[in-house]
């Protein structure tokens, strides 16, 4: 995803000044960093493509981290394919402030969709029970019906006057009553497209009972908010341990770094009760053990061997 693509752009262009960097040091943005290098990030992404932002050139890779609570005036937008309502929030990063003057070719707003030949793979790995690669139909977009209604929507029609075409856009890409008539016309070609509906209302329906059961009693006074943190947990949380490092090494952008937020799917199977150990300062970051998991913190954020 970003850290491949990030990787890719420092190995044809190292050095370059027009990539995103962070105390000199060329990075990307997103959720895998401590808490302190993400204010850091935070600070520099506003500062180089924010509402103050110097003339030039800049690349700047990241996830979904930038769509939150982060002023970023883009002159091009080159993204995944997602739901309607996350491709408006990106789009709204787009030519966001006046400007005297643009880019020369990017005068007006210009958002380019990578989108998937085919639904293929996704609507197999559904009808298997599993979750559709790269989010689609999985953990991060579980219906898949939204995804393809955005890409319908998409090819329909090449320029949109937004903001006045959002509620639009999204009443006929997300609601229930649309998503149902696209799911029942698409499986006349192909019948997983049922299965994909009944998942995306299954998993809709589980949640809702769920969550029945970590519901907050308003009554009780609460006088620890993580209390409700640890009961609920975030969509994309779930799982995640934090750790504390007793050495506070340095990261890369030279700051100490004295804990860590470990996400579910980088713990392999380890636990809460572990305490990281081998901790290696280097001039890049630092490497530390967890378990049996190596895991590295650089300037690509953190990754495990």
């Amino acid at each position: 995803g970003a850290v491949a693509a990030v990787r890719a752009l420092h190995a044809v262009a190292p050095g370059n000044p027009a990539l995103f960097a962070a105390n000199g040091i060329a990075t990307l943005h997103h959720s895998r960093f401590a808490r302190v290098d993400r204010r850091l990030l935070d600070r520099e992404v506003e500062a180089q493509i924010g509402k103050s932002r110097q003339d030039g050139p800049l690349i700047l890779v990241g996830t979904q981290t930038l769509e939150q609570s982060l002023d970023i005036d883009a002159d091009v937008l080159i993204c995944d394919l997602a739901p309607m309502d996350v491709l408006l929030q990106r789009i709204g990063r787009l030519h966001r402030h006046d400007r005297n003057q643009r880019p020369a070719g990017f005068e007006q707003p210009r958002a380019i969709i990578l989108v998937p030949d085919t639904f293929d793979a996704s609507l197999s790995a559904i009808a298997r029970g599993f979750s559709g690669p790269h989010g689609l139909g999985g953990f991060v977009y579980p219906d898949l019906r939204t995804i393809a209604a955005a890409r319908r929507a998409i090819a329909a029609g090449a320029q949109w006057n937004i903001p006045a075409m959002n509620r639009a856009l999204v009443e006929d890409t997300t609601h229930p009553h649309a998503l149902e008539v696209l799911a029942e016309e698409l499986a006349k070609a192909d019948p997983r497209w049922t299965k994909a509906q009944n998942s995306a209302e299954g998993k809709m329906i589980s949640l809702a009972q769920s969550s029945q059961n970590v519901v907050l009693d308003w009554n009780q006074s609460v006088s620890d908010f993580k209390v409700a943190e640890d009961k609920i947990g975030p969509r994309l949380g779930q799982g995640d341990i934090e750790i504390e490092l007793a050495s506070v090494p340095r990261g890369p952008f030279g700051t100490a770094i004295e804990r860590l937020v470990i996400p579910a799917f980088l713990l392999n199977g380890e636990t809460a009760d572990l305490l990281p150990a081998n901790v290696v300062q280097n001039a890049d970051g630092f490497s530390f053990r967890l378990g049996k998991t190596m895991f590295l913190y650089d300037r690509y954020g953190l990754s495990c061997r």
